[in-house]
């Protein structure tokens, strides 16, 4: 037999995961949006400070292209140790339940 409210807790447990899922939803819009109006900001706070300081705009295009290539190769090595941890714990899983003490 099924018990009377059991219907109602699996209907508001999913309601509270449809929330949980567009609240999620919503704060990766939000920092997304961040993320692209501080870059937008930096850039252009670069391109100000170099014009109040006389660097050529070429110049500061350089040193925008290397930052964006120094963090770009730092992500990379993050999602690489990250990918390498990922590995390690998979292959080192079974091994601990092979045999009886």
């Amino acid at each position: 037999m099924k018990r009377a409210g059991s219907s109602e807790r699996r209907s508001s447990r999913r309601a509270y995961g449809i929330e949980r899922n567009e609240a999620r939803r919503i704060v990766s819009r939000r920092l997304l949006r961040t993320v692209l109006l501080g870059t937008v900001a930096m850039v252009a706070a670069f391109y100000w400070i170099g014009q109040q300081y006389g660097v050529d705009p070429e110049m500061m295009r350089e040193y925008i292209l290397t930052t964006l290539l120094f963090v770009g190769v730092l992500v990379g090595l993050g999602l690489l140790g990250a990918v390498l941890l990922l590995l390690l714990k998979r292959l080192t899983r079974g091994r601990g339940k092979s045999g009886p003490p």
